[in-house]
C-alpha cells in the first residue's frame, strides 16, 4: 500500500531504481558483513552474464508490478501474484527436483483458480460499468 501511494507522485522507472538501488545496496551490505564481498571479485564472465540477467528480470518484474499497481486495484494486482509459486514448482521438477505432493498441486490449482475468478470479475465489473456509462451517455437511460 506504501508503493501504491507513493506511486501517485512519483515515476514508475524512478521507483524501480530506488528499490533495485536499495535491493542491491543491502545485499551488498550483507555480503559484507558476512565476509563474502571479495567472492564477487571472482566471478567468471558466465557468472557475471547470470548475475545481469538475473537483474534484469528482477527490474523489469518490478517495474510491471509498479506499473500495475499506478493503474489498478492493489488486491487484484496482489492477486496476481500468487501465479508465481506453481511457476516455481513447475520450474523446480524442470530442474530435476522432486514432483510437488498431491496436496501442493491441489493448493496450486486453488490458488490458479482464484486468480483467474478474481480476473474474470473484475474484467465483468468494468465492462458492466462500460455498459451503464455507455447507455447513460446515449440518453437510453434516465
Amino acid at each position: 500500500m506504501i508503493a501504491r501511494r507513493a506511486l501517485g507522485d512519483i515515476p514508475v522507472q524512478v521507483a524501480t531504481t530506488a528499490r533495485m538501488a536499495a535491493g542491491a545496496v543491502i545485499l551488498l551490505g550483507y555480503l559484507g558483513m558476512t565476509g563474502r564481498l571479495a567472492d564477487l571479485g571472482r566471478f567468471d564472465t558466465v557468472q557475471w552474464g547470470w548475475l545481469i540477467l538475473t537483474a534484469a528480470l528482477l527490474a523489469a518484474y518490478v517495474s510491471t508490478w509498479y506499473a500495475a499497481l499506478k493503474y489498478a486495484q492493489a488486491t487484484v494486482v496482489t492477486s496476481v501474484l500468487t501465479v508465481a509459486a506453481p511457476i516455481t514448482i513447475g520450474l523446480q521438477v524442470w530442474d530435476g527436483r522432486p514432483v510437488p505432493t498431491s496436496e501442493q498441486v491441489f493448493g496450486y490449482t486453488v490458488l490458479v483458480a482464484a486468480v483467474v475468478t478474481i480476473g474474470l470479475v473484475t474484467i465483468l465489473q468494468r465492462r458492466g460499468r462500460q455498459m451503464a456509462f455507455a447507455t447513460i451517455a446515449s440518453g437510453g437511460a434516465n
